[in-house]
């Protein structure tokens, strides 16, 4: 099937000019589409909830499709009021958008159970300079009854080049739980300001796939996994670009296998704020990292083992508030 739409709602004449819409449906295989759009290509949604039983949008494919959108490629959301389960996507390329890949949970839902692997992500277009990955927790109002919860999601096999990289943040520690990323390479343009990129707002805008910061940045998550992550950026080093990974408020951390640096030569790799329970292995500190790791905030049993921390000035840098004690290092290689 191909669906060949404008690309922007001015063409389309319609202000939500979606691709393909899969609403509450169960037992769903989409596969070698072509779809462009000027808003989603592929968009799982739950726009009804149940009276007695949540509604339900479960056992879904989507494989082998290209798409080429101004807004979210494939997303999950944001009509959240049910519950989203087994769902896969995999080899599949998304040109241009401002988001590649999105999960929304606005209406007290669930999206529990989602495997996506192989995928490329191009994001190359003047008009947008979206991020990878814009995940949001947050409810639509305050007659919303309940947050939503992202869990049990594993994200695999991606190439990305992109304006950023991943955006996460939810209500509170529990919004998302149980989420790995793995051999994922982002290779960063990094060109273009981003408006939220030093202090993004809590609760972050819901249509601000354009804002967010350039790095890995992580608010509100329980039980978080990158292994085997690459960052690069594509241009010459700008002190605004910050670091290359920025977690906050995160119990139950592990990075294994991490490259990459931060943009500015005065910036840390990797920032940790009020960070718990955190391992950090098997990582490389590239040519020019001043930090590799800085500690704020309330952060505590940071264990770091097996990395090559030798080209960096300094291994870890703490803020006044946080005791030595709150890391341990060991079998790490380290500056002579």
């Amino acid at each position: 099937l191909s669906i060949i739409n404008g690309l922007t709602s001015r063409v389309d004449k319609v202000a939500n000019g979606d691709g393909l819409d899969i609403d509450t449906c169960s037992q769903v295989f989409v596969s070698d589409c072509f779809v462009q759009s000027s808003d989603d290509s592929i968009c799982l949604k739950i726009e009804e909830y149940g009276e007695k039983t949540p509604s339900l949008c479960r056992d879904i494919t989507v494989t082998n499709c290209v798409t080429r959108t101004t807004q979210t490629a494939i997303k999950l959301g944001t009509g959240s009021y049910g519950e989203y389960r087994n769902v896969v996507i995999s080899n599949c390329t998304v040109m241009d958008g401002a988001g590649g890949i999105g999960m929304w949970t606005r209406d007290g839902g669930i999206i529990d159970g989602v495997r996506i692997d192989n995928i490329t992500i191009s994001q190359e277009s003047d008009a947008q300079h979206g991020t990878a990955f814009y995940f949001r927790g947050y409810r639509r109002g305050k007659d919303t009854p309940r947050d939503g919860l992202i869990r049990n999601v594993s994200i695999s096999n991606v190439t990305a080049t992109c304006h950023a990289a991943l955006f996460m943040a939810g209500a509170d520690c529990g919004t998302f739980e149980n989420i790995t990323f793995d051999n994922i390479h982002f290779i960063l343009h990094g060109t273009v300001a981003r408006h939220c990129a030093v202090t993004p707002p809590v609760p972050f805008h819901a249509y601000a796939m354009n804002d967010t910061p350039f790095e890995l940045y992580v608010h509100h998550a329980r039980t978080l996994r990158f292994h085997q992550i690459r960052f690069d950026w594509d241009a010459l080093a700008n002190p605004a670009w910050r670091q290359a990974m920025r977690l906050i408020d995160v119990d139950g951390l592990t990075v294994d296998g991490f490259s990459g640096r931060a943009g500015g030569a005065e910036c840390e790799t990797i920032l940790l704020h009020d960070v718990k329970n955190a391992w950090v292995r098997n990582s490389l500190a590239e040519a020019g990292t001043k930090s590799f790791l800085h500690l704020q905030g309330a952060c505590g049993n940071i264990y770091l083992s097996g990395n090559d921390l030798s080209r960096a000035t300094t291994a870890v840098t703490r803020a006044d508030e946080v005791p030595a004690s709150a890391v341990t290092m060991e079998g790490n290689r380290l500056l002579m």
